[in-house]
Protein backbone atom coordinates (compact mmCIF):
# COMPACT_ATOMS: atom_id res chain seq x y z
CA UNK A 1 0.00 0.00 0.00
CA UNK A 2 2.66 2.31 0.78
CA UNK A 3 4.66 1.57 -2.39
CA UNK A 4 1.23 2.30 -4.36
CA UNK A 5 0.89 5.54 -2.86
CA UNK A 6 4.71 6.50 -3.29
CA UNK A 7 4.15 5.74 -6.89
CA UNK A 8 0.58 8.01 -6.54
CA UNK A 9 2.27 10.78 -5.32
CA UNK A 10 5.35 10.47 -7.67
CA UNK A 11 2.69 10.64 -10.72
CA UNK A 12 1.01 13.61 -9.63
CA UNK A 13 4.24 15.69 -8.87
CA UNK A 14 5.06 14.46 -12.58
CA UNK A 15 1.62 15.89 -14.26
CA UNK A 16 1.47 18.69 -12.00
CA UNK A 17 5.48 19.62 -13.03
CA UNK A 18 4.90 19.43 -16.66
CA UNK A 19 1.60 20.69 -16.43
CA UNK A 20 3.29 24.24 -14.84
CA UNK A 21 5.98 24.05 -17.69
CA UNK A 22 4.01 23.30 -20.29
CA UNK A 23 1.08 26.16 -19.58
CA UNK A 24 3.58 28.57 -19.14
CA UNK A 25 4.51 28.13 -22.55
CA UNK A 26 1.32 28.08 -24.20
CA UNK A 27 0.06 30.90 -22.44
CA UNK A 28 3.69 32.46 -23.40
CA UNK A 29 2.77 31.22 -26.91
CA UNK A 30 -0.93 32.66 -27.03
CA UNK A 31 0.65 35.45 -26.11
CA UNK A 32 3.29 35.95 -28.59
CA UNK A 33 0.61 34.81 -31.49
CA UNK A 34 -1.97 37.51 -29.97
CA UNK A 35 0.58 40.44 -30.27
CA UNK A 36 1.97 39.02 -33.55
CA UNK A 37 -1.78 39.11 -35.08
CA UNK A 38 -2.21 42.79 -33.84
CA UNK A 39 0.94 43.47 -35.24
CA UNK A 40 -0.15 42.09 -38.60
CA UNK A 41 -3.46 44.12 -38.40
CA UNK A 42 -1.79 47.42 -37.69
CA UNK A 43 1.11 47.34 -40.57
CA UNK A 44 -1.96 46.40 -43.22
CA UNK A 45 -3.63 49.51 -42.35
CA UNK A 46 -0.20 51.54 -42.34
CA UNK A 47 1.57 50.59 -45.32
CA UNK A 48 0.14 51.77 -48.62
CA UNK A 49 0.59 49.63 -51.42
CA UNK A 50 1.62 51.22 -54.87
CA UNK A 51 -1.13 50.94 -57.07
CA UNK A 52 0.22 49.01 -60.62
CA UNK A 53 0.99 51.18 -62.65
CA UNK A 54 -1.32 49.76 -66.19
CA UNK A 55 0.16 49.50 -69.55
CA UNK A 56 -0.48 51.69 -72.58
CA UNK A 57 -3.06 49.83 -74.33
CA UNK A 58 -2.35 48.71 -78.44
CA UNK A 59 -4.12 51.47 -79.68
CA UNK A 60 -2.73 54.73 -77.74
CA UNK A 61 1.28 53.51 -78.73
CA UNK A 62 3.00 56.39 -80.88
CA UNK A 63 6.35 55.21 -82.19
CA UNK A 64 8.77 56.97 -84.84
CA UNK A 65 9.38 55.54 -88.05
CA UNK A 66 12.74 55.70 -90.26
CA UNK A 67 12.54 59.03 -90.99
CA UNK A 68 11.63 60.17 -87.56
CA UNK A 69 7.56 60.57 -88.07
CA UNK A 70 5.64 59.74 -85.08
CA UNK A 71 2.96 57.36 -86.06
CA UNK A 72 -0.46 56.65 -83.83
CA UNK A 73 -1.37 53.01 -83.50
CA UNK A 74 -5.15 54.07 -83.92
CA UNK A 75 -5.76 53.78 -87.44
CA UNK A 76 -4.99 49.86 -86.62
CA UNK A 77 -8.47 49.67 -85.22
CA UNK A 78 -11.05 47.05 -86.39
CA UNK A 79 -7.18 45.43 -88.15
CA UNK A 80 -5.65 42.08 -87.43
CA UNK A 81 -2.18 43.07 -86.69
CA UNK A 82 1.28 41.14 -86.96
CA UNK A 83 3.76 42.66 -84.77
CA UNK A 84 7.78 41.66 -86.11
CA UNK A 85 10.10 42.63 -83.51
CA UNK A 86 13.46 42.41 -85.22
CA UNK A 87 17.32 44.14 -85.47
CA UNK A 88 19.65 44.40 -88.43
CA UNK A 89 22.37 42.48 -86.88
CA UNK A 90 19.57 39.38 -86.08
CA UNK A 91 20.08 36.81 -88.80
CA UNK A 92 17.23 34.44 -87.66
CA UNK A 93 14.55 37.55 -87.98
CA UNK A 94 15.38 37.23 -91.94
CA UNK A 95 13.54 33.87 -92.24
CA UNK A 96 9.56 35.56 -91.66
CA UNK A 97 9.87 38.46 -93.76
CA UNK A 98 9.60 37.00 -97.05
CA UNK A 99 6.27 35.02 -95.89
CA UNK A 100 4.82 38.45 -94.20
CA UNK A 101 4.95 40.16 -97.33
CA UNK A 102 2.87 37.49 -98.94
CA UNK A 103 0.95 37.40 -96.20
CA UNK A 104 0.46 40.76 -96.28
CA UNK A 105 -0.23 41.13 -100.05
CA UNK A 106 -2.76 38.49 -99.87
CA UNK A 107 -4.77 39.37 -97.04
CA UNK A 108 -4.20 43.18 -97.03
CA UNK A 109 -8.10 43.80 -98.55
CA UNK A 110 -8.68 41.43 -95.45
CA UNK A 111 -7.83 43.84 -92.88
CA UNK A 112 -4.66 42.16 -92.51
CA UNK A 113 -1.43 44.36 -91.37
CA UNK A 114 1.88 43.75 -90.79
CA UNK A 115 4.40 46.09 -88.52
CA UNK A 116 7.91 45.63 -88.02
CA UNK A 117 9.47 47.22 -84.63
CA UNK A 118 12.96 47.59 -84.96
CA UNK A 119 14.93 47.04 -81.75
CA UNK A 120 18.00 49.77 -83.16
CA UNK A 121 18.74 53.28 -83.57
CA UNK A 122 17.17 55.00 -87.07
CA UNK A 123 20.81 56.12 -87.47
CA UNK A 124 22.17 52.64 -87.80
CA UNK A 125 23.08 52.37 -91.86
CA UNK A 126 22.63 49.14 -91.58
CA UNK A 127 18.82 49.06 -90.60
CA UNK A 128 18.83 51.02 -93.66
CA UNK A 129 20.28 48.40 -96.04
CA UNK A 130 18.58 45.61 -94.14
CA UNK A 131 15.27 47.26 -95.01
CA UNK A 132 16.67 48.27 -98.71
CA UNK A 133 17.83 44.99 -99.54
CA UNK A 134 14.88 42.60 -98.33
CA UNK A 135 12.48 45.14 -100.21
CA UNK A 136 10.24 45.60 -96.91
CA UNK A 137 7.25 47.02 -98.45
CA UNK A 138 5.16 46.99 -94.83
CA UNK A 139 5.91 49.76 -91.94
CA UNK A 140 8.68 49.63 -89.93
CA UNK A 141 9.28 51.88 -86.69
CA UNK A 142 11.37 52.11 -84.12
CA UNK A 143 11.09 50.85 -80.44
CA UNK A 144 10.58 53.38 -78.08
CA UNK A 145 11.81 53.69 -74.63
CA UNK A 146 8.52 52.60 -73.16
CA UNK A 147 8.60 49.49 -75.78
CA UNK A 148 12.24 48.26 -74.06
CA UNK A 149 10.96 49.10 -70.53
CA UNK A 150 7.73 47.25 -71.40
CA UNK A 151 5.31 50.32 -70.03
CA UNK A 152 2.82 49.19 -73.02
CA UNK A 153 0.62 46.40 -73.52
CA UNK A 154 3.32 44.36 -75.82
CA UNK A 155 5.51 43.68 -72.69
CA UNK A 156 8.91 43.96 -72.19
CA UNK A 157 11.01 42.54 -75.64
CA UNK A 158 14.05 40.29 -74.25
CA UNK A 159 14.61 38.07 -77.34
CA UNK A 160 14.55 38.54 -80.82
CA UNK A 161 13.37 37.05 -83.40
CA UNK A 162 9.73 37.97 -81.77
CA UNK A 163 5.92 38.32 -83.26
CA UNK A 164 3.02 39.44 -81.70
CA UNK A 165 -0.62 38.66 -82.95
CA UNK A 166 -3.01 41.37 -82.29
CA UNK A 167 -6.87 40.88 -83.09
CA UNK A 168 -9.37 43.45 -84.08
CA UNK A 169 -10.43 44.59 -80.71
CA UNK A 170 -6.65 45.37 -80.09
CA UNK A 171 -5.97 42.43 -77.66
CA UNK A 172 -3.13 40.23 -77.70
CA UNK A 173 -4.15 37.25 -78.53
CA UNK A 174 -0.95 35.60 -79.65
CA UNK A 175 3.00 35.97 -78.62
CA UNK A 176 5.71 33.58 -80.21
CA UNK A 177 9.39 33.89 -79.45
CA UNK A 178 11.57 32.43 -82.23
CA UNK A 179 11.06 31.59 -85.73
CA UNK A 180 7.35 30.98 -86.30
CA UNK A 181 6.33 28.28 -88.78
CA UNK A 182 4.91 30.36 -91.83
CA UNK A 183 2.10 27.87 -92.58
CA UNK A 184 0.84 27.71 -88.76
CA UNK A 185 1.05 31.60 -88.80
CA UNK A 186 -1.61 31.65 -92.35
CA UNK A 187 -3.67 29.38 -90.56
CA UNK A 188 -3.55 31.29 -87.48
CA UNK A 189 -3.82 34.66 -89.25
CA UNK A 190 -7.16 33.37 -90.96
CA UNK A 191 -9.04 32.40 -87.86
CA UNK A 192 -8.87 35.79 -86.98
CA UNK A 193 -9.90 37.50 -89.67
CA UNK A 194 -13.29 35.63 -89.78
CA UNK A 195 -14.08 37.22 -86.25
CA UNK A 196 -16.30 39.24 -86.02
CA UNK A 197 -14.58 43.26 -85.28
CA UNK A 198 -17.60 43.92 -82.72
CA UNK A 199 -15.30 44.22 -79.53
CA UNK A 200 -17.10 44.46 -76.28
Amino acid sequence: MTEELREQSKNMFIRSFFQRIFGVKIRYLSFFVLISVVMLISCKKQVKLSPTKAKTPFYNIYLDDMRGMEHSFRSLRGKVVFVDFFASQCTRCLYIIPHLKKMQTKYRHKGFVVLGIALESPKQPMLRSFVKYLEIDYSIFIASKDIFEGKTVLGRINRIPQHQIIDRCGRIRKRYIGVMNPTILQQYIEKLLKESSTCH
